[in-house]
């Protein structure tokens, strides 16, 4: 699967499990690295922006109620993507790789352009 951008992974809409599969199989292990790295850095910027819409001063706005509800379902699909690229590793026969170890990604810096992700940041 292949965005307009270039981008092997990232869609104008959320992929499905079995499309993140497919797209998973076409990349090197660096671009599996760079997809780990994406994906830590956006989980990083909704939590940050969860908490910041969490506080009390927003707590009752229905637009943070919504964002926080919208942000969490976003990063419930990078815990199943995370899933499948570990088991894409251990297809190719990669036990990890690294700075990622199971059920960890590793960090880096990936600008907000590069991650096409869905969710809402402050």
């Amino acid at each position: 699967m292949m965005a307009s951008n270039g981008d092997p992974v990232a869609t104008t809409r959320a992929p499905t499990p079995v499309s993140y599969s497919i797209a998973l199989q076409d990349l090197t292990v660096p671009q599996i690295h760079a997809e780990l790295s994406r994906l830590s850095n956006s989980e990083t910027r909704l939590r940050e922006t969860n908490t910041e819409l969490n506080k009390e001063e927003y707590r009752d706005e229905q637009f943070a109620v919504e964002a926080v509800s919208e942000n969490e379902a976003v990063l419930q699909s990078y815990e199943w993507r995370r899933e499948i690229i570990g088991y894409e590793l251990r297809r190719r026969g990669l036990l990890s790789m690294p700075g990622v170890h199971e059920g960890q990604t590793p960090t880096g810096d990936v600008s907000s352009e590069e991650s096409g992700e869905q969710g809402i940041e402050l």
